[in-house]
């Protein structure tokens, strides 16, 4: 089965890329995940197929293999000059660059045959327009490379002639042999002087002998009536119908039979195609998988802001200290809060994973107040946050 390319192919196309993109932006999460799988695995691909092999008739097996491979390539090699041009790999980043690619693509398809060929006959008008001054150039510039070009061609001529020779003369006598079954050969016999025919009591032939397939015998049965003594074989004439008119098949040549394709060598065809989906189902459930279940690197989270969006004036003012403990085991921490004028306080406390812990401080209203945080066993700070007065 397969499939010719429709003049409307590159609009459908165009206007499918059109609606994927503007469904991944604006539709909701079911829209925006069939818009994005049309992108990513479909659309790109058959318009590149298109754009490559323009005219041709391409099977519905080969449209399933090459849409989906040209749609990884698409998004590999984007991929790689986003990253080149210091684009991040965002969501609406992916969806452009199919959308453009299938747009650019589908319109390149679809322009190609209108376009290339007033390109072609541009072209040899400017040949044929140079071809004179060139020519002088290069008969001046080219004497010996047209010397050592005709003594090859001479070589290769007197290599290759006996060979042409030979294919002209066996497709001579393949034309002119006799296409049906072969007839019955003639034989004569010598012919001989009257005088010694009668010495040799030989009657002259009157009748040239024919040698024809062995007659077959039938022997008369008692009670059943007799059939000519003589049988012949039957000749089958097979004649083939062709576009020019009835043809006569080569003797001995079956007829064409219509090619049936069995079950196994159904299989064995699309065998190759289940495996390449299976591999392609498989390798997005682990990267989709890997998404979500990645390793997480234990962590613990320090802040610090002010604990009113107002505060009276005065030598101190409020801050909310918090932690969110992310570690793999029951952690304790130790925070040192410093501040102008030799300001400094100390905070213990203990947290279990996934757990958070906040508490106010009053510290000094002027400079720069710095919290550090140590983990237990920690030399140096964990975590370092400060706040300035203007903050």
């Amino acid at each position: 089965m397969s499939r010719r390319d429709h003049p409307s192919t590159g609009t459908v196309l165009t206007g499918l890329a059109l609606v994927s993109a503007a469904a991944v932006f604006v539709a909701p999460a079911p829209a925006a995940l069939v818009g994005g799988l049309l992108l990513a695995l479909v659309l790109p691909g058959a318009a590149l197929t298109r754009m490559l092999f323009p005219g041709r008739v391409v099977s519905v097996a080969e449209w399933t293999v090459l849409a989906p491979a040209f749609s990884l390539a698409t998004l590999v090699l984007g991929g790689l000059g986003l990253y080149a041009a210091d684009v991040r790999l965002t969501r609406e980043a992916w969806c452009l660059l199919t959308a453009v690619v299938t747009v650019v693509a589908a319109v390149t398809a679809q322009l190609a045959p209108r376009v290339v060929p007033p390109l072609r006959r541009a072209a040899g008008a400017t040949a044929a327009r140079l071809r004179g001054p060139l020519g002088a150039s290069a008969r001046w510039l080219g004497r010996p490379a047209a010397r050592l070009a005709g003594a090859v061609g001479a070589g290769w001529h007197a290599v290759t002639a006996p060979l042409a020779a030979r294919s002209r003369r066996a497709r001579r006598v393949e034309q002119e042999a006799p296409a049906g079954p072969p007839e019955a050969v003639e034989q004569r016999e010598p012919a001989v002087p009257p005088e010694i025919a009668e010495k040799l009591e030989i009657s002259a032939p009157s009748a040239p002998a024919v040698l024809a397939e062995p007659a077959v015998v039938v022997e008369p049965v008692e009670g059943v009536e007799r059939p000519d003594a003589v049988a012949a074989p039957a000749v089958v004439d097979e004649r083939v119908p062709d576009a020019a008119g009835p043809t006569r098949r080569p003797y001995g040549v079956p007829a064409r039979r219509p090619e049936r394709v069995s079950f196994r060598r159904a299989v064995l065809r699309l065998v190759p195609l289940a495996l390449a989906a299976v591999l392609l189902a498989g390798t997005g459930w682990y990267a989709l998988d890997g998404a979500r279940h990645q390793p997480t690197e234990p962590f613990t989270a320090l802040e610090m802001v002010p604990a009113f969006a107002t505060e009276t004036p005065g030598p101190t003012r409020t801050v909310s200290l918090g932690l969110r403990c992310e570690e793999r085991a029951e952690t304790d921490y130790v925070l040192v809060v410093r501040g102008e004028g030799g300001f400094s306080t100390t905070l213990r406390t203990r947290l279990r994973p996934a757990t958070n812990w906040a508490r106010r401080v009053q510290v000094p209203s002027t400079g720069r107040v710095t919290v550090e945080l140590y983990r237990a066993g920690d030399t140096t700070p964990y975590r370092t946050v400060f706040l300035d007065n203007s903050q």
